[in-house]
């Protein structure tokens, strides 16, 4: 069982690297009780697709992680990667924050998998619709 934060209409997103700040149309949450590990994930319909952002704590490195968009039909595409170093994030709070995108309309994706690269052990799924 998967623990889901409630939805909201309008969220901001701020990169740790950047001062850029990127406004999500609908944000959703999650935390996987097996792992630990919570993930939220914002979306943003696009004229190529979907803009995604994701905040992703309590993980423990070294990894490789991807985010993967589960559409309700067809081909899952990857968002992006990132690594976690072996002492963590380093941030203060101890999140990562990313972008990415992929080429499916909002509507048209079930969830996102949080998963290792290697061996693709699932960290934590998001669903992306309202319940």
């Amino acid at each position: 069982m998967v623990a889901a934060d409630p939805a909201v209409t309008a969220a901001v997103l701020t990169a740790d690297d950047t001062p850029a700040v990127m406004a999500v149309a609908e944000q959703f949450g999650a935390t996987d009780p097996s792992t630990g590990a919570h993930a939220t994930v914002g979306l943003d319909g696009t004229t190529w697709g979907t803009r995604v952002s994701l905040q992703l704590s309590r993980v423990q490195g070294p990894l490789t992680c991807r985010p993967v968009a589960v559409p309700r039909a067809g081909e899952q595409r990857t968002v992006t990667t990132w690594s976690v170093p072996a002492g963590g994030y380093g941030a203060e709070d101890g999140t990562v924050r990313t972008t990415g995108g992929a080429a499916l309309r909002p509507g048209d994706i079930d969830h996102f998998e949080v998963r290792v690269r290697d061996g693709g052990a699932l960290l934590v799924a998001v669903p992306a619709h309202h319940a």
